[in-house]
């Protein structure tokens, strides 16, 4: 099948669920316009797309199959486990339960938008320290032969990472203002968010120090 016709059946699929779920959304929401929804899921769908495409051509394929086989272990141990902080989410949320399409949305946002984004920006940051090192070698012999990772590691993890999660529950508050009664909402949608991450995080932690390909930035490809 041609990527045409897939295309093609993912914008159905989208607008149709855009025009189901249009009818439950608030008037003062940006979607509450047919338009608005539909353009919303399609551009979720997207990013949701191309950042799997991303995963997959700059980082799974450069594994190695040893490597491979750890990150699969690693991410059922991860999947296996992240029931548990969903559950104790759900229960706190049992009295106003919020939709579960922006439950789906926030963990997905985590695990596959933040991860994928984060991915080249962190690669693009570790690169850009690597060679501000290389060309000051007293930085290099006071940190030690590691001295790229470890200026970039505290600046690209923490700040890339952490308002990339946080930009997801930005943009759900912003889209879904009524669904944020009080401040438990938004730790609620902020924790789906991190689960989600979570959820790619730890298993590609596993393999980052000996075996995951370094992504790196680069402008002429």
């Amino acid at each position: 099948m041609s990527v045409s016709p897939i295309l093609y059946l993912v914008a159905m699929i989208s607008t149709e669920v855009a025009k189901i779920e249009v009818a439950k959304i608030p008037h003062g929401s940006p979607l509450s316009r047919p338009r608005n929804a539909i353009f919303a899921t399609l551009v979720l769908v997207m990013l949701l797309g191309s950042s799997l495409l991303f995963l997959f051509r700059n980082y799974f394929v450069k594994l190695s199959p040893a490597a491979l086989q750890v990150f699969g272990v690693s991410f059922l141990a991860t999947l296996m486990v992240a029931p548990i902080p969903l559950a104790i989410l759900w229960f706190l949320d049992r009295c106003e339960p919020e939709s579960r399409w922006l439950y789906l949305i926030a963990v997905l946002w985590g695990a596959v938008i933040a991860t994928g984004l984060a991915m080249p920006i962190n690669g693009w940051i570790f690169k850009s320290l690597t060679d501000f090192v290389a060309v000051y070698p007293d930085i290099k012999a006071i940190l030690g032969g590691d001295a790229g990772r470890r200026l970039a590691a505290p600046i690209a993890r923490p700040l890339v990472e952490e308002t990339l999660k946080g930009l997801g529950v930005l943009l759900l508050f912003w889209l879904f203002r009524s669904e944020f009664d009080n401040v438990r909402d938004g730790f609620i949608y902020g924790a789906l968010v991190g689960t989600g991450f979570n959820l790619l995080e730890t298993p590609l932690y596993v393999i980052d120090r000996d075996e995951s390909p370094q992504i790196t930035f680069n402008p002429h490809r």
